[in-house]
């Protein structure tokens, strides 16, 4: 019975992290994504001005290019989480469990709310194209065709999104644990998930570099999806065991 009020305690302890984890992840998207869509509607009206910006003046899709700032803002989150919060909660009395814990789930929850913002935009640009008569046309292969492939759209950004965030955690991991010199020695380790990620999705502008300078075809999406998924689960649990055993700076 103790043990069940214990258990119980930690993942209210958890939940509480991650909600207050979440509270500071809105707080600076919000202010993030509306620069991003300000940016994005004025790429836009550019290329009704001048008629196209594709080849042979197609209509290219802006909206596609946000997926590189919707993965790197993130991703520089995910770098603060050890240097600059991780030991404030530990001085309010979490543990570093209950942190790391919390700290994988706000990145679920935000990795979820900004892959439906991307497939929200994509829906909106398609219905502004088709307003002007023209169909968006996407520069950068995807795993999915269009909008309507909701699924596909959502989980492309995901997973994009969530590997890029738990890259940035094991770099800030790396850099508070062993300061600049080794941490930027290990970088091509750090950045691994989310180069693994992108190369087995061959997506976005890494994707079409990938394929169209080496022949690279991306394997069947029953075998990429489980890599992808068992890849950031590994991070995780890597990035869990080391916090337990890190020393707090002083």
């Amino acid at each position: 019975m103790t043990t069940l009020v214990a258990t119980r305690r930690r993942y209210r302890r958890e939940l509480r992290c991650a909600r207050e984890l979440g509270q500071f992840m809105t707080y600076v998207t919000l202010g993030f994504l509306l620069v991003i869509v300000l940016i994005f509607i004025a790429f836009g009206v550019f290329q009704a001005i001048v008629d196209g910006m594709g080849d042979d003046g197609a209509w290219a899709s802006v909206w596609e290019f946000s997926e590189q700032p919707m993965r790197y803002f993130p991703m520089s989150i995910g770098v603060m989480l050890v240097p600059a919060l991780l030991p404030a909660y530990v001085a309010n009395g979490v543990t570093r469990r209950e942190f790391t814990v919390g700290a994988a789930l706000m990145i679920t929850g935000a990795t979820l709310g900004l892959a439906v913002v991307g497939a929200i935009g994509l829906v909106v640009e398609k219905w502004a194209y088709s307003w002007a008569g023209h169909v968006p046309t996407y520069t950068f292969p995807h795993l999915f065709d269009g909008p309507e492939n909701v699924v596909a759209v959502v989980g492309e950004f995901a997973i994009l999104i969530s590997s890029h965030m738990v890259a940035g955690w094991l770099i800030g991991y790396t850099y508070y644990r062993y300061g600049g010199w080794i941490g930027t020695f290990l970088l091509p380790l750090t950045v691994l998930p989310a180069l693994a990620v992108e190369a087995l999705t061959s997506v976005s502008w890494i994707g079409g570099l990938l394929m169209d300078n080496t022949g690279y075809e991306r394997l069947p999406l029953p075998f990429v999806i489980p890599a992808v998924l068992a890849i950031m689960a590994g991070a995780v649990f890597l990035i869990y065991f080391l916090t337990r055993r890190l020393a707090i700076k002083q």
